[in-house]
């Protein structure tokens, strides 16, 4: 094979205006424009992207804000509860100590009144 064949001579290389056929000049035009339509729409895409990563990222920020305020809320209104079987206790005792007859009274009556819900229900 002859060396001569691949000379660096412009006018041998394909794609070159001194071999290009009529219609090469307007394929490379459409070739760049098409090129340049679709870097236009991935730097769209990617821009949108980006929107939409910033959009969820302060959803996403909100939503923590919030969960973060309710747990504080709730933690302050059920701060007392955890003694509220002994203050229930302290004041049971109390008031069996000042008003003792009162106090079997109410016992009573409540008893009676179990008593009849169970005996409906059985009847049933």
């Amino acid at each position: 094979m002859d060396n001569s064949t691949f000379s660096h001579n412009p006018s041998m290389r394909s794609g070159s205006a001194a071999t290009a056929s009529p219609g090469a000049a307007e394929q490379a035009a459409e070739q760049t424009a098409a090129s340049m339509a679709h870097w236009a729409a991935v730097d769209s895409a990617r821009h949108s992207l980006q929107r939409a990563r910033h959009v969820a990222h302060e959803a996403v920020d909100r939503l923590t804000t919030g969960a973060s305020d309710l747990v504080d809320r709730l933690e302050n209104k059920t701060a007392g509860w955890g003694d509220m079987p002994q203050k229930a206790w302290s004041y049971s005792r109390s008031t069996v100590q000042d008003r003792p007859v009162q106090s079997l009274l109410v016992a009573l009556a409540a008893g009676y009144v179990v008593a009849r819900l169970l005996s409906l229900r059985r009847g049933r």
